[in-house]
């Protein structure tokens, strides 16, 4: 997102402190959404959120897991077309259903 844009474009990063928040257009928000979404191993280990594109990025200038913030899913139905919402939802719901069933086979081992 190099090009001038208002900030209706897209999104700020929901780091807390100011410095840190980082723009990213909607058009760049809707391919990482889509990727994201059909990235199995990497949405496990975020929980089916997304995050800012500079979270994972190693630089002093990035909000790199300096918060835990992520998008809501108000902001990403907003800026995102219907079809990358869509998967993003499905996404998050496998990821919790995954989380959910491990809970409950967990309770039910140590009932046994």
């Amino acid at each position: 997102c190099f090009e001038f844009m208002f900030e209706s474009e897209g999104l700020l990063c929901p780091a807390r402190e100011k410095q840190q928040k980082h723009f990213v257009c909607d058009d760049c928000l809707n391919n990482k959404v889509k990727v994201e979404s059909n990235d199995v191993h990497g949405r496990m280990k975020r929980q089916g959120r997304i995050y800012c594109p500079m979270y994972t990025v190693r630089s002093a200038k990035t909000c790199y897991k300096k918060h835990d913030q992520y998008y809501s899913d108000g902001d990403l139905a907003k800026h995102v077309s219907a079809e990358a919402f869509q998967a993003y939802s499905a996404s998050r719901e496998a990821v919790l259903t995954t989380i959910l069933n491990a809970q409950a086979e967990q309770a039910h081992r140590e009932r046994l």
